[in-house]
């Protein structure tokens, strides 16, 4: 299918500064109220901004993805005999590993927004292989009621530069267009905007030894030779390897301040609310960036649960999904499925670990074989049978077990034991409900 390109020159001129072209966006960045220009660029080199990014794109980098595929009795197995699995779990292309292109896509998708990687394709349509392409290289195009794809990456002059949806995994931010995400750093410009200008005062107030601007007030008049030797001479005093030297100041000369020192700034209530804006921008725990001021033990640990179940199931949903429509065809949609595996993520400390995976083996939920492969270990022989309390079996299965270990086999010895334990089950039933259990 041809699709009409519009003007490029139509296009450059319908771009100003009140209404930017996304060019000049990635040039300049957005000029905020705090006179700060605020890009992705400039956005990274905030502590709290590099931390999220890196946080979630780690988290999700590092947790196993596989491709699964639903047996005959129902189950989900690995397929680990589609050559789609490879490509998912271990090298998406030779150029990076499955770690590198996760990390990669998810900082592209955090920072700008729009993540995308172009789907090599082999004369059978299978997939071969993933590359990523610069997100400010490709821009959707909506047009005459279809969506396509406009290239500009020249690193891999094979690929085309129209392409198509199916072409393309896009990973996308919220949309009020529904084809192209919102960059979160243009969207939170002006709670950015704030957090750099803190931080380029605070550098400029140490960088100035603490000493905040001002000016020097004479009882007499100065000619401009004067004034200026005297604020040369000042300056010497109070910079480079003077600064913490004592200053001396003649003529009656006095020296009064012009800016506000940080503590009447509130500069460090102004950074800690920096880095909290940042943190509920991306959905990360305070405790994760250093912030400790509320955190506990308990809630802590909750935190990170919720972290996994929350922030990172998010961004897994949307790659998971995108993947099975771009990457599977719709009859392999109908009994396959990719997934991350979050179960090391969700782990905790070695105590909830061991009561998890005795509660999962005493109640038949994992075997013994599942619960080694889960602390990390190898399987064992006989390791693949499930167990269940006895206590928790039916009251006849109980009377059959006990019955069999002593070679019982009368009805009214039968009887007599079902009684009997349906007698002790009543007293330990009534000694409960007076304990108020």
């Amino acid at each position: 299918m041809l699709i009409k390109l519009r003007n490029p020159i139509q296009l450059l001129k319908r771009s100003t500064l009140a209404n930017p072209a996304s060019w000049m966006y990635n040039v300049f960045g957005n000029q905020t109220k705090s006179g700060e220009h605020v890009n992705e660029e400039r956005a990274l080199r905030l502590a709290a901004v590099d931390a999220c990014v890196r946080i979630i794109s780690t988290a999700i980098a590092k947790s196993p993805k596989y491709l699964y595929m639903e047996d005959a009795e129902g189950n989900l197995i690995h397929d680990k005999g589609n050559p789609l699995y490879f490509i998912l779990s271990e090298q998406p292309t030779e150029l990076y590993n499955k770690f590198n292109y996760d990390k990669l896509m998810l900082t592209y998708r955090l920072l700008w927004g729009n993540a995308y990687a172009y789907i090599h394709r082999n004369r059978y349509n299978e997939p071969e292989g993933l590359t990523v392409l610069y997100p400010w290289a490709v821009k959707p195009r909506f047009q005459s009621g279809k969506l396509y794809y406009q290239n500009t990456d020249t690193r891999y002059p094979e690929i085309p530069t129209i392409l198509q949806p199916y072409e393309l995994i896009h990973l996308k931010n919220i949309s009020t267009n529904g084809y192209e995400g919102k960059s979160p750093i243009a969207l939170h410009a002006e709670t950015l905007g704030v957090t750099i200008a803190s931080e380029s005062y605070g550098a400029k107030f140490f960088g100035n030894s603490g000493i905040p601007s001002g000016f020097l007030q004479v009882p007499g008049p100065l000619n401009p030779q004067q004034a200026k030797l005297m604020k040369e001479n000042w300056e010497s005093q109070v910079s480079g390897e003077q600064s913490q030297s004592t200053a001396v100041l003649g003529s009656g000369a006095k020296y009064e301040r012009l800016t506000i020192p940080p503590e009447e700034a509130q500069f460090l209530d102004t950074r800690k609310y920096g880095v909290r804006e940042i943190a509920a921008i991306y959905g990360v725990p305070l405790h994760m960036l250093g912030d400790l001021e509320r955190a506990t033990f308990s809630n802590i640990e909750h935190q990170s649960i919720q972290f996994v179940s929350g922030t990172l199931t998010e961004y897994s949903t949307e790659i998971e999904w995108e993947e099975e429509c771009k990457l599977l065809t719709k009859e392999q949609r109908m009994s396959h499925e990719i997934r991350y595996d979050f179960a090391e993520l969700l782990k905790g400390d070695a105590q909830s670990v061991m009561n998890y995976a005795k509660d999962g083996l005493q109640n038949g939920i994992f075997s013994i074989n599942e619960v080694r492969k889960m602390l990390g270990k190898n399987n064992v022989e006989g390791g693949d049978q499930r167990f269940i309390n006895l206590q928790m079996l039916p009251i006849e299965q109980v009377s059959d077990f006990h019955m069999a270990q002593k070679g019982i086999e009368t009805k009214e010895e039968n009887k007599e034991i079902i009684g009997f334990i349906q007698r002790e089950l009543n007293k330990y039933h009534i000694m409960n409900k007076a304990n108020g259990n």
